[in-house]
């Protein structure tokens, strides 16, 4: 089979780190991305990459010509918490499937995967697996849900395998400052005096990023693997109240002041955030997750570098 995969949301987050994993394995990297993309999470390995701007009116005749062997679709408009709600936004991601979806058909792919979230079951108070009940509380847990339909039924009906991952909460390098871990490690290697937070009591079970990477991989090259949901998920949810404290141990600044319970919690937040990978286990393999404090480890020293120049 050739290897080959067309990844859509290559600039963003989890799209750049899923890259690096596929090119570090010997695949060619399709790119797909707007024109105006900041590409800083690619710089990388910005030249290893087969760019195609969606923009342009041919962006389809070109991965066509490029005949992808698998299709990994990780882009999405409007993640943030303040975009969750709007519609019309929502409801384009629904057409770019959709073109994507009848690129896949003409060129027959091997497998089309996609992205979907934990926002898809919406509040949970334990772990969840892919049997738990829907029950999405924003536009963006309705919209994922759509999406998921729409993938599995074309897919179906032109006999291409495909497989949603339900992707939980992820951490690492690269992610955007506006996020909670990378929020808080500026904050605190900023030797800022004080720090207020909401009260910490939510528990997350968050999953490394190149961990979550390594999943998608392994997915992707597991043979005879039976389409359907997975899901994506850290393990054993730590409280954010522990998180936030491991992250002031590790980055040396014992005077920053905690002022948990300063903030409320933000409106329809989750308080707890896990899902089972028995399933994925099963059918894919065990996944060799990298410990907690590694990875943060880890995170805090990429970031250390990032914010030089930024900090006090």
């Amino acid at each position: 089979m050739s290897k080959s995969i067309l990844i859509t949301g290559i600039t963003g987050f989890l799209g750049s780190h899923i890259a690096e994993k596929f090119l570090v394995e010997g695949f060619n990297v399709i790119g797909l991305k707007r024109v105006n993309s900041d590409t800083w999470r690619n710089s990388e390995y910005l030249n290893d990459i087969n760019w195609i701007n969606v923009d342009e009116p041919d962006w389809q005749s070109k991965v066509i010509y490029l005949n992808p062997s698998i299709i990994l679709h990780a882009a999405w408009n409007g993640v943030t918490s303040d975009s969750r709600n709007k519609l019309a936004l929502q409801m384009g991601n629904i057409t770019m499937l959709a073109e994507l979806l009848e690129v896949a058909q003409k060129i027959s792919v091997i497998k089309f995967i996609a992205l979907g979230s934990q926002a898809e079951y919406g509040k949970l108070d334990s772990i969840a697996n892919e049997l738990h009940p829907l029950n999405p509380d924003n536009i963006y847990g309705i919209t994922k849900t759509l999406a998921n339909q729409l993938l599995r039924c074309y897919c179906e009906l032109n006999n291409i395998n495909w497989y949603w991952l339900r992707v939980f909460s992820v951490f690492g390098e690269k992610e955007s400052e506006q996020w909670l871990i990378p929020s808080v490690i500026k904050k605190v290697l900023s030797k800022d005096k004080e720090l207020k937070l909401s009260s910490g009591t939510q528990q997350y079970a968050y999953m490394y990023c190149k961990d979550f990477a390594n999943s998608v991989y392994m997915l992707s090259c597991k043979k005879d693997l039976q389409s359907g949901i997975y899901n994506i998920s850290g393990a054993n949810a730590k409280s954010l109240k522990s998180i936030i404290q491991q992250i002031v141990h590790l980055s040396d600044n014992q005077d920053i002041d905690l002022k948990f319970g300063a903030l409320p919690l933000r409106e329809n937040q989750s308080s707890f955030i896990e899902g089972s990978m028995n399933k994925f286990f099963t059918k894919v393999g065990k996944v060799p997750y990298t410990p907690f404090e590694v990875a943060l480890e880890s995170t805090i020293a990429y970031y250390s570098t990032q914010f030089i120049g930024e900090i006090k």
